[in-house]
């Protein structure tokens, strides 16, 4: 007797094959992106610590008289589930107009009132509240792996990556 196809049993268990298969598949894209989204956040952080380390470094100023400081300030919105960066240059007279950066979908566990680093002027460091080194860990709002950010009073801006 010859056959023209598939039996049943051929067919579910290509099919059940087919399934496991595809399940690994997507659990292992939605992992590749959720470790891209959380070393975005990690980059985005470091990126505006060093342009502010960077403004402040040459003196750049958008306010009055003689730069004292730049004041960088970590905040967790949780209104919407976001961390805000802001910088802002700060003179003998007054102050320049803050800027702020919204990171969605991420939070600082560890921080529950703003956090405030001062970078002074012509390479005089970072005042990080009479500390030598400041650790600041962040995270995804989809995981509870944190990530780290350390910096250090010389001027040492560094992405850790995931803290364990």
């Amino acid at each position: 007797m010859k056959r023209n196809g598939f039996t049943l049993i051929e067919l579910i268990i290509s099919v059940a094959v087919t399934a496991i298969l595809f399940t690994f598949g997507l659990s292992a894209y939605v992992k590749s992106r959720d470790r891209q989204e959380i070393r975005a956040i990690g980059e985005t952080i470091e990126k505006t610590l060093r342009e502010t380390q960077k403004d402040a470094t040459i003196g750049k100023k958008d306010c009055e008289n003689i730069l004292i400081e730049y004041l960088f300030t970590f905040e967790n919105n949780a209104s919407n589930d976001a961390i805000e960066l802001s910088k802002q240059a700060r003179c003998t007279s007054s102050s320049g107009q803050s800027t702020t950066t919204i990171i969605e979908n991420a939070i600082l566990p560890d921080i529950s009132t703003p956090l405030v680093i001062k970078f002074k002027p012509l390479n005089g460091g970072i005042d990080i509240g009479g500390t030598n080194e400041l650790d600041i860990d962040f995270q995804s709002t989809k995981s509870e792996v944190k990530h780290r950010i350390s910096i250090e009073a010389p001027g040492s801006i560094q992405y850790k990556g995931r803290v364990e």
